[in-house]
């Protein structure tokens, strides 16, 4: 590998060192990596190796301190939600909290008790995260419109933390599958650590044609619940529909709204309108979008995806209060219509 090129912005990066293919998995592609561009605001970055063969790449986003809590593990390590203190006693609580705080002051190389931990102190001294993540290829390393072997995405990655460190850019956060052994162990060998943070869960489930086929898979006292719960939610009055995110996205953007609004999260009507209509602009046929209306037609809940021909990848997912324990349903239904 003779090197690497760094560019702040896909569209950068010439089309001979991104592959063409159609046939990848859509979170490997060149236009999904553009959509994230969008989501993640700020600056992003591609590195895409130099040399004979095709070219490797890996590519995501540099945080900043507006960076969302799930898009930055400064955050995810110092937020006390994850620190799992579930049942601890309050002496326990503290120890955790005490670990925590002198491991993040190690880090920045301040053992002072009187300084505030928490994901700015590990912004202003060690810099940006740059992370690199796929949606289930987390590692998110493609050549020749693949993910390439262990050895070769170690290295690229390795390329990547000496660019970003030749830059002062920040500190390389590589999200990859604690099961995919090969891979943790030839970052190790670059001088990589290992951690772990909340993921995405994955699940690998067969292909049916339709409910029924479905239901005659599982057990008669899951397949009695199902039935049910599919008999109570058209009772209450809700229907489920695919709607289109391009004629529908006032209405979708505005429930979107609601409930950002009722988890205390900021909500920018327009920008979320103009995120759903690059969504429609660069990933277009792979997008499914279901909802659910109540009795007069209003929606109240409504799940946004991405498949491809062997995934269906849920992104995001919202609802009313008023829908109550009827949104198993929904989920259900776009399951079902991931196999159709």
């Amino acid at each position: 590998m003779a090197g690497v090129q760094w560019f702040t912005q896909v569209a950068n990066v010439p089309e001979i060192r991104w592959s063409g293919r159609t046939d990848v998995p859509v979170d490997q592609s060149r236009r999904f990596r553009q959509f994230r561009e969008v989501v993640d605001g700020g600056e992003s970055f591609v590195v895409a190796t130099e040399g004979p063969g095709p070219a490797l790449i890996a590519s995501g986003y540099v945080t900043s301190r507006a960076t969302g809590l799930f898009s930055d593990p400064w955050k995810l390590w110092c937020d006390d939600q994850f620190l799992r203190l579930d049942d601890l006693s309050e002496d326990s609580e503290g120890n955790v909290f005490g670990r925590r705080d002198s491991l993040v002051r190690r880090l920045v190389g301040d053992d002072a008790d009187a300084t505030p931990v928490d994901a700015g102190l590990l912004h202003d001294r060690l810099g940006s995260c740059l992370v690199v993540r796929g949606f289930d290829s987390s590692e998110l390393c493609v050549g020749g419109g693949g993910i390439v072997a262990a050895g070769k995405a170690a290295c690229v990655l390795a390329a990547l933390q000496s660019a970003a460190s030749d830059r002062s850019a920040g500190v390389c956060f590589p999200y990859v599958d604690r099961g995919d052994t090969e891979l943790v162990d030839a970052l190790h060998g670059t001088g990589y650590v290992c951690g772990a943070v909340t993921a995405t869960t994955i699940f690998d489930l067969p292909a049916w044609d339709s409910l029924d086929d479905l239901l005659l898979r599982v057990p008669t006292r899951v397949r009695r619940r199902f039935r049910k719960e599919w008999a109570d939610f058209a009772a209450a009055g809700y229907t489920l529909h695919e709607l289109s995110l391009s004629d529908d996205v006032h209405e979708i953007v505005s429930l979107e709204t609601r409930n950002r609004v009722k988890h205390g999260i900021s909500a920018d009507t327009e920008r979320l309108t103009n995120l759903r209509l690059a969504m429609v602009r660069l990933l277009g046929d792979n997008i499914r979008v279901q909802g659910a209306r109540d009795a007069s037609g209003h929606l109240v809940a409504c799940g946004i995806d991405i498949v491809d021909d062997g995934r269906y990848l849920g992104l995001v997912y919202g609802q009313d209060d008023d829908l109550g324990h009827h949104k198993r349903r929904l989920g259900l239904g776009r399951r079902q219509r991931a196999q159709e």
